[in-house]
């Protein structure tokens, strides 16, 4: 089980990893009682005459699970919303292993910038972080970023912070679901820290 909205601090490596997640049997202390299992699989299908349930493993073991009574829920991935691209060129942050993927991205992206012989238009290309919805994740995402950038960064490679930039994309109003208040100030902030609002959809992704 992910604390989410720690996520966004494990992108950059103010939090480890195991700092902000915990096994499900913490939480559902009843998973640890001889009668109960966990078991992580993908469901690939359900016959409820039977009341009985197909799944496969990660490695491809398929099984099946008798049921009294079933609970299907939903909202565990992300959505692309059939944006092309999306799935090939982008990162969603929802568990540990997104946190950790872009991560290591952004840890290479910044040193690839620093190869001799790289064009203009590629290393700002390296540099630019796009992160699309304004949201809380998002917000969070980038005010981690932009602290990565201001207080770290600077002092390892200033000329390569000093080109590094962070776009918000977000097609209505930042932190729409908050007071009018809370969403002026987040913007506030994020400019004064260097990050670039944007008012928008995206089409596609490349």
């Amino acid at each position: 089980m992910v604390f989410t909205p720690l996520l966004a601090s494990t992108t950059v490596g103010t939090l480890e990893a195991r700092s902000v997640a915990v096994h499900v049997t913490t939480i559902q202390k009843a998973l640890k009682q001889p009668q109960n299992q966990y078991v992580q699989a993908e469901a690939t299908a359900v016959f409820p005459d039977r009341q009985v349930i197909e799944a496969r493993s990660v490695d491809g073991v398929k099984f099946y699970v008798n049921y009294d009574k079933l609970a299907i829920c939903t909202g565990s991935q992300g959505s692309t919303f059939g944006i092309p691209g999306v799935e090939q060129h982008a990162h969603f942050l929802r568990d540990v292993r997104h946190a950790e993927d872009i991560r290591g991205k952004l840890i290479e992206n910044i040193a690839l910038a620093g190869v001799p012989g790289r064009t203009a238009d590629e290393y700002n290309r390296l540099l630019h972080v796009v992160i699309v919805g304004g949201g809380p994740t998002g917000v969070e995402v980038a005010g981690e970023l932009s602290n990565l950038v201001n207080r770290d960064l600077k002092h390892i490679y200033p000329d390569r912070a000093k080109a590094m930039r962070v776009t918000v994309v977000e097609a209505k109003e930042l932190l729409g679901s908050f007071d009018g208040s809370l969403r002026e100030y987040a913007a506030r902030k994020l400019v004064a820290q260097g990050v670039t609002l944007r008012k928008g959809v995206v089409k596609q992704v490349e």
